[in-house]
C-alpha cells in the first residue's frame, strides 16, 4: 500500500518535492494526498482542487501517516509539528528557525509521543550531513564541524569576487535566482545559518545552544573594497558557520565572514553550494559539499526523510540528555580585518595586539588579534557603523 503523506506549505521546498515525487513514476516511497495552504488568492502550478485550506483535512485523515511541514511561519509549523506527533504520525520539517528555537520542546514532544521527527532538509541542502552525523560518525567522536551553511550568501560572495559586481547588484541577482527572499536579512545578518548549526551542535556534540547566544556577524556591510582587500591576499571571502567543544562542557560558536586562503576547504566552494567540514578523532576532517539552496535539493532532502523513515533507516532527533541549553564559551582568540567607515568609532573594539592599521579614505582598516567575547559585546554597534569584519 502506498504511504499517503499529507504537506503544509507549497513554497520552494513543498514544491520541490511535489515535482520530485511526480517524476518518479511509481517509484517514489509515498504521494502526497492532501495539500494544505493559507493564502486563498495565491496563484499556484497545480489545479485549485489539489489544495486544502482547513488543517483539519490532513490531520483527521486517519490514511494520512507522514506530515511534511513546509510553511514559512515558526510559530505556525511548531503547531503543525506538535500536533502531527501527538497524534503518532512521522513528521518531516524544514523549519530551520522553529526547530532551533524549539528543540527543548521537541525532545519532550518525541519522549511523550514515541512518534519520529526528521528534519534533514533543515540545513545543508542536498548535503546528507544529519544521516551522517548520526550514523558514520556515530561511533567516532566529532571534534569540530566548519561550514558554508547558506546557499544564499555564498552566491552573492561568489559573484562578488569572480565578477567584480557590488553588493546591492548581487543581493538582486539572488533574489531573480530565488537564492533570497525579498527580505534578505535572515541570511545577510547571519541568522539563517546560526539556526542551522545549532541542529548541527545538537546531532554532533549532544548540546543545546539557545540561537541567540551564537556569536554572528554577516555580511550586510561588505564592500569591493574588502573583496579587494582579500584578493590582494591570495583569499576570498566566504561566510563559515564554526562549533566545536569548549572547556566545562561548553561549546564555542559563531559565524563569521572568513578571508580563507587557496588552501582551504571552502576557498573553490562557489555559488549557491555548501560545504560541511567535519573534524573527528578517528577519521580527522572530511568534507561534505552540495547544492544548499532551490526547489529540488530541498525537496530531495525531504524526500530522503520520507524514504529513511519508511524503511526504519535513521532514527528522529537524537535523545540525548541535555534537556537545556549550555553557554557559548568564546574566551578565545582569532585574528580579524575591520573596516569601519566612520572614524569616530575606532575605540569600539580593543585589540590584544594591532598587525596593521590604515586610514582610508572613509574611516579605516585594522588588522589584529582580538577576542570572540569583544567582538559578540560590540556586535550590535558594529552594525550601526556599518562595519564589515572578516576573521584571517
Amino acid at each position: 500500500m502506498t504511504t499517503q503523506i499529507g504537506l503544509f506549505g507549497f513554497g520552494v521546498v513543498g514544491q520541490g518535492l511535489y515535482e520530485i515525487l511526480a517524476q518518479k513514476n511509481g517509484t517514489a516511497p509515498g504521494r502526497i494526498t492532501r495539500i494544505c495552504v493559507r493564502d486563498r488568492a495565491k496563484p499556484r502550478s497545480l489545479p485549485p482542487g489539489k489544495f486544502t485550506f482547513n488543517p483539519e483535512d490532513i490531520f483527521s485523515d486517519p490514511d494520512i501517516s507522514h506530515i511534511v511541514e513546509a510553511t514559512d511561519r515558526p510559530d505556525d509549523a511548531f503547531g503543525i509539528v506538535r500536533r502531527g506527533l501527538l497524534m503518532g504520525k512521522t513528521v518531516v520539517s524544514a523549519n530551520k528557525k522553529m526547530l532551533a528555537e524549539r528543540l527543548p520542546e521537541l525532545l519532550h514532544l518525541q519522549r511523550a509521543s514515541g512518534s519520529r521527527l526528521l528534519y534533514e532538509a533543515s540545513a545543508g541542502g542536498s548535503i546528507p550531513i544529519f544521516r551522517n552525523l548520526e550514523q558514520f560518525y556515530r561511533h567516532d567522536q566529532v571534534r569540530g564541524i566548519r561550514g558554508v551553511l547558506n546557499g544564499s550568501t555564498n552566491f552573492m560572495l561568489s559573484r562578488m569576487t569572480d565578477e567584480g559586481l557590488a553588493f546591492p547588484e548581487v543581493l538582486a541577482l539572488a533574489q531573480q535566482s530565488g537564492f533570497a527572499e525579498s527580505d534578505p536579512t535572515l541570511d545577510v545578518d547571519a541568522h539563517d545559518p546560526a539556526y542551522k548549526l545549532v541542529l548541527l551542535i545538537y546531532q554532533a556534540f549532544g548540546k543545546i545552544l539557545a540561537p541567540e547566544s551564537v556569536l554572528r556577524l554577516g555580511i550586510r556591510h561588505i564592500s569591493a573594497e574588502d573583496v579587494g582587500f582579500a584578493a590582494q591576499h591570495s583569499r576570498k571571502i566566504r561566510l563559515l558557520a564554526t562549533a566545536e567543544p569548549a572547556p566545562e562542557g561548553k561549546i564555542r560558536a559563531h559565524i563569521l565572514p572568513a578571508m580563507v586562503p587557496p588552501r582551504d576547504p571552502f576557498f573553490n566552494l562557489h555559488d549557491e553550494y555548501n560545504g560541511i567540514q567535519i573534524q573527528t578523532f578517528f577519521t580527522e576532517n572530511q568534507m561534505l559539499t552540495g547544492k544548499g539552496a532551490g526547489s529540488l535539493p530541498t525537496g530531495f532532502a525531504v524526500l530522503s526523510d520520507l524514504n529513511a523513515s519508511l524503511r526504519q533507516e535513521f532514527a528522529p532527533v537524537r535523545l540525548l540528555a541535555a534537556t537545556a541549553p549550555t553557554q557559548n564559551h568564546l574566551q578565545h582568540e582569532v585574528v580579524i580585518y575591520w573596516r569601519c567607515p566612520d572614524p569616530g568609532r575606532r575605540g569600539l573594539l580593543t585589540f590584544q595586539e594591532i598587525l596593521e592599521e590604515t586610514p582610508l579614505e572613509s574611516g579605516f582598516r585594522v588588522v589584529g588579534r582580538i577576542g570572540l567575547d569583544a567582538l559578540a559585546a560590540a556586535a550590535g554597534e558594529l552594525g550601526e557603523s556599518r562595519s564589515f569584519v572578516a576573521t584571517m
